[in-house]
């Protein structure tokens, strides 16, 4: 099994630099190995069902867009077929 490195930004997840530094040239092949499946937004906020609010979070200074989330990645450099 591929080890990777934890996600240097994004504490939910993979950012599109983080993939560009471990997938290199095999970005692209990546990405539309990805049509699919599932991606986080991540906006700086989340929601709180509790008070019906957004609040900030983790990444409320620099929100980093779609994310992609470790499993996914793992998949993909260790060959396997996307996850349904």
């Amino acid at each position: 099994m591929t080890e990777i490195v934890a996600p240097k930004s994004c504490p939910y997840g993979h950012t599109r630099e983080d993939l560009g530094i471990i997938l290199g040239p095999r970005l692209q092949e990546f990405m539309l190995w990805m049509r699919g499946q599932t991606v986080m937004s991540c906006e700086g906020r989340q929601y709180n069902h509790d008070t019906g609010e957004w609040s900030p979070n983790a990444c409320a200074e620099t929100p980093h867009g779609l994310i992609v989330y470790g499993s996914d990645l793992r998949q993909f450099l260790n060959g396997g077929g996307p996850l349904d």
